[in-house]
């Protein structure tokens, strides 16, 4: 059989993805899946270029200004009881996972927007299905139960997600179509049913209150959704540069993302910080700079409530030798951090503390 260019794309990314797996289960099978979610996240940005090359129907994308397409319900697990998505109404449909910590530091932001604007016509869902890491219908139900006041909004059990043998929220046709990789991940359907976001829910207040207020221009809000996406092409010859060592074209396609997008999406900015973080020996102060100008950013997009920007900030300060501000940024990552991702950040806490003490800050 002849391999075309589409052939040799899905194969690659079938490698990656299913190398993702390999890396989750003999490494780090016991943590929570959130990391398992940051490394298929770097796997769709690393493949974008491949991506880039296959020709895609209109069926097979979903992006912002197209029709939201039905959203079948197994479940009602609060509230709800009605049939998405009717007409003059606006919802809020929000990914996520009982294990995944960012989900749960948004939840009480969800609710806010719920009861801020619930008179003009908002529906919040969050949806979420079955997965092999404790997200059980059972465990989804006592986790609701437990949050009255946190999670006051609509919460619907969906069927399960699967592809290549895993199960989860995240392999959602609208997560796939959308190209979306990472939890939480939220989609805003207006009053004539069209998406009019894709993203992180902690940044989704200034679109949401033009929504609801009629006053917003979806051209505007489709270009600035495809900003974010080409951005994270540049991230992808970033992470390219970096692999190979050229650190001069990886400054250059750094400075890019920082100067050249109307729009970036939070998780380009927690990836390029954990890429160069993550790099080996002394690191480029250039890079370094770059590095803490995206983590900040990305900080600021997601309201100062994401944990894992911290956990990355703190070991830019340890690669910049600045190690008080490393274990008190960390320390912060902690306190916002829940389950295995807290022991996690914990452990790095500690090694920063370690390294401090013996440079006798």
């Amino acid at each position: 059989m002849k391999l075309t260019q589409k052939h040799i794309s899905d194969r690659f990314i079938s490698f990656f993805y299913n190398f993702c797996r390999f890396y989750f289960y003999f490494f780090v099978h016991k943590m929570k899946p959130c990391y398992y979610i940051v490394f298929c996240a770097i796997g769709i940005i690393l493949s974008l270029n491949c991506k880039g090359q296959q020709v895609k129907t209109p069926s097979d994308v979903l992006s912002v200004g197209d029709a939201a397409p039905e959203l079948r319900v197994e479940k009602w697990i609060r509230k709800g009881g009605f049939i998405p998505f009717e007409k003059d109404k606006v919802y809020l449909v929000d990914l996520w996972a009982t294990w995944c910590v960012p989900c749960i530091a948004g939840m009480p932001h969800l609710t806010q927007l719920q009861k801020k604007y619930k008179a003009k016509g908002l529906e919040v869902i969050g949806i979420t299905s079955e997965d092999k890491y404790g997200n059980t219908l059972e465990n989804v139900m006592n986790f609701v139960a437990k949050r009255d006041t946190a999670m006051n909004y609509n919460i619907a059990w969906l069927p399960v997600s699967t592809k290549d043998s895993v199960e989860g929220i995240w392999l959602h046709p609208w997560m796939i179509k959308s190209g979306s990789g990472n939890l939480p991940t939220a989609f805003l359907v207006d009053r004539q049913g069209k998406i009019v976001f894709i993203g992180d829910p902690f940044t989704i207040d200034g679109t949401l209150d033009q929504v609801m207020n009629n006053h917003y221009d979806i051209d505007h809000l489709k270009a600035n959704y495809l900003s974010g996406i080409n951005a994270e092409k540049i991230l992808s010859q970033f992470n390219s540069a970096i692999k190979t060592g050229n650190l001069k074209e990886a400054i250059v396609f750094g400075m890019q993302i920082l100067n050249d997008f109307s729009y970036v999406k939070p998780n380009t900015y927690l990836v390029l910080g954990w890429q160069v973080s993550h790099m080996e020996g002394e690191i480029d102060p250039g890079l370094l700079q770059i590095a803490y100008d995206a983590i900040i950013r990305g900080i600021k997009l997601t309201q100062f409530n994401s944990p894992a920007f911290f956990d990355v900030l703190a070991g830019i300060f340890a690669a910049k030798k600045d190690l008080p501000s490393a274990v008190i940024t960390e320390k912060l990552a902690v306190s916002l951090s829940e389950g295995e991702m807290k022991k996690n950040q914990s452990k790095n806490l500690e090694k920063y503390l370690s390294m401090a003490l013996k440079n006798n800050y």
